[in-house]
């Protein structure tokens, strides 16, 4: 894990396959990341520490979600 914001992604990747897998399609995720948070929203990730985590996470919700709403909630 390269910081705080990595394990936060991680965390969150966890939570949506334990969802996928439990049948769920529709979620909302909420993170005390802002940083998280507007990466789950643009493409600014693409550098980061953590972009492959988010693009794991943008492609599993692609694939297998019919929502998913990201919210900042500090």
């Amino acid at each position: 894990m390269h910081d705080a914001v990595a394990a936060e992604a991680e965390a969150c990747l966890a939570g949506l396959q334990a969802a996928f897998s439990h049948g769920i399609n529709s979620v909302q995720v909420e993170t005390d990341s802002s940083i998280l948070e507007r990466a789950f929203h643009s493409h600014d990730y693409a550098l980061s520490p953590c972009s492959s985590i988010v693009r794991e996470i943008k492609d599993l919700v692609h694939l297998n979600f019919s929502s998913v709403v990201f919210n900042y909630a500090p």
